[in-house]
Parts: structure tokens; C-alpha cells; sequence
């Protein structure tokens, strides 16, 4: 199956802890799209990880072993050259790096991304789902 949404590191993070904090739209895509049709942007692992040792994420055990079973539903891609190079460039009203590469790798791969994050609906750089 073709990737069509890109999910944003919160995203990820309700899909494995709290189905229950996903919107609506997004809660229903996630529980019908095939498998593939969703992936994960490595740049989300890596602000994940930055997350999870803030303390801002917290799992119960290891992290690797409770975001696996997200990971298979939602397989993650690698980050391309085009995207790290507009990222800077992005019309988004903040600097956050993560933000700013998520959102570049979506519109570089023509995805809809997955996220609630105000500062990049309210853009309109790219198409958005929540």
C-alpha cells in the first residue's frame, strides 16, 4: 500500500498510550487504513526520543517495547535530503526543528499529516487531519 498520511510525533504517541486523545477523523484512520497507508517520520523518533528523556513522554517498561506494536502499524520512513533542505524555509509562525522537518517530509512526499498542533494547521503549509 502507498503511504497518504504522515503522523506527527503526538500523533504517534496517542496511537500506542491513548487512542482516546486522537481526534475523531484521525481516531477512525488509524483504526481503518491498511497497513502502509500510515507511516511514521523517522523525525518523530528522534524528538520521541527527546521527549521520552525530557520526561514529557513516559512509558510503562522499556519505550522500544511499547511503541513496537505502533511502530508495525505504522512503519517508519527515512527522512529525505529534499525535506531537510526546506525545512528551514517552511512558513510556519515558530522555529521548532521537529515541527518544521515533519511537516517538510510531509509536503515533500505529498502526505496528509496527522497532527492537532495549532501552529501548523493555522500555516496551511500542508494538509492536515486531526
Amino acid at each position: 500500500m502507498k503511504p497518504r498520511y504522515l503522523l506527527d510525533t503526538h500523533a504517534l504517541v496517542f496511537a500506542a498510550q491513548n487512542e482516546g486523545a486522537l481526534g475523531a477523523k484521525s481516531r477512525h484512520l488509524l483504526k481503518t487504513a491498511a497497513h502502509g497507508e500510515i507511516v511514521t517520520p523517522s523525525h518523530a523518533i528522534v524528538e520521541l526520543g527527546r521527549l521520552i528523556e525530557e520526561g514529557r513522554v513516559i512509558t510503562p517498561g522499556r519505550p522500544a517495547d511499547w511503541f513496537a506494536p505502533a511502530l508495525a502499524r505504522f512503519p517508519v520512513i527515512p527522512a529525505s535530503l529534499e525535506a531537510a533542505i526546506a525545512a528551514p524555509v517552511l512558513g510556519l509562525p515558530h522555529s521548532d526543528p521537529y515541527d518544521r522537518l515533519i511537516v517538510a517530509e510531509a509536503i515533500h512526499r505529498g502526505l496528509t499529516l496527522i497532527t492537532k498542533d495549532g501552529n501548523i494547521t493555522d500555516s496551511g503549509v500542508v494538509r492536515v487531519i486531526w
